[in-house]
């Protein structure tokens, strides 16, 4: 099963939400005039993201014991679709904030 229910769905809504509020932020408060700011927390969170991924990979263990401790049921195919899903909105995000930063 990809999706254990609402609940995969709401959490790649979340990092949907992490992803883009740096760059509203950003914009709205005028950090640097630009979207510097914003374009370097997504390229944070991303890697942040990434790594976690990796590590959930290479430690079993580790991964299997904080998702029981989460309260949900430990599933390597949900990991994966939404640590992917979130990984590609968040490409997408940057490279539009990246341009808008003038690293494009």
């Amino acid at each position: 099963m990809i999706f254990d229910g609402g609940m995969q769905v709401l959490e790649v809504l979340y990092y949907i939400g992490v992803m883009v509020a740096p760059f509203v932020v950003a914009e709205t408060l005028g950090y640097f005039g630009n979207a510097k700011f914003g374009f370097w927390l997504l390229v944070l969170f991303m890697c942040n993201s990434a790594f976690g991924l990796l590590r959930a990979v290479l430690n079993p263990n580790w991964y299997v014991s904080n998702a029981l401790a989460a309260g949900v049921t430990p599933s390597y195919t949900s990991l994966i679709v939404t640590k992917v899903l979130s990984l590609s909105v968040g490409l997408l995000v940057a490279w539009h904030v990246g341009h808008a930063a003038g690293y494009i």
